[in-house]
């Protein structure tokens, strides 16, 4: 997995919803694509999910961003409080 890191969660969601929605999915049915997980301390910092063969729906300056499990790890994205 890679991860997209917002600022909040509420931007997380929004563009986690554009990428369903972009992908022809009905809203009534599906509102996100992608999970995501907020920092334990950090927050509202959230972080979207993305599977490794899914980047190609991130714009090139998302994919830019994207973050492992090793980044996030080292930042404190996995601990318990």
């Amino acid at each position: 997995m890679l991860y997209l890191i917002y600022g909040n969660n509420q931007d997380a969601m929004y563009r986690s919803e554009q990428i369903a929605v972009g992908l022809g999915c009905d809203p009534a049915t599906t509102t996100y694509w992608y999970g995501w997980l907020v920092h334990p301390t950090l927050a509202p910092a959230t972080a979207l999910i993305i599977p490794e063969d899914q980047t190609n729906y991130l714009n090139q300056s998302e994919q830019s961003l994207l973050q492992t499990e090793a980044e996030m790890t080292a930042n404190g994205w996995f601990d318990n409080p």
